[in-house]
């Protein structure tokens, strides 16, 4: 049984779960074996950890099963990191929230990262940024 079998799907599309239709990940197992945002939600595959971060700390949602590869794509931009033997991959989605008191809320996806835990402390991180279009990175 592959890896990407053993992990529960969704039923929901993008859209229903707030998603835009152009913003998504991609992981390939070490397996071979992929999964998608178009069918599994990040949760269904992932843990939360505090992990050391270019001097502090953050807390990321790292994926339980080996990763061989992560991409990600968001408003045309594109990135993909390959994921050492050993190393946990993360990603996530960055949003924005305009709450106007008694009226509406409002949430924006802004952008998407991706990155790379080696050792507990992060060793890369790429953030497709919707606001500057760009993809922007910090590397250990």
């Amino acid at each position: 049984m592959t890896i990407c079998e053993q992990i529960e799907k969704t039923t929901k599309t993008l859209q229903e779960r707030g998603i835009p239709s152009d913003s998504r990940f991609e992981v390939t197992f070490r397996d071979g074996s992929k999964v998608s945002e178009e069918n599994v939600n990040w949760s269904s595959i992932s843990e939360k950890e505090m992990v050391g971060y270019f001097g502090s700390k953050k807390v990321v949602s790292l994926c339980k099963f080996p990763v061989e590869r992560i991409e990600a794509w968001h408003e045309g931009l594109y990135s993909s990191l390959s994921v050492p033997e050993g190393a946990r991959a993360y990603q996530a989605i960055r949003g924005d929230t305009l709450i106007v008191p008694g009226i509406q809320r409002k949430d924006t996806v802004i952008g998407r990262l991706i990155g790379i835990v080696i050792d507990g402390e992060v060793a890369e991180e790429h953030f497709l940024n919707g606001l500057q279009f760009e993809v922007q990175g910090m590397k250990k």
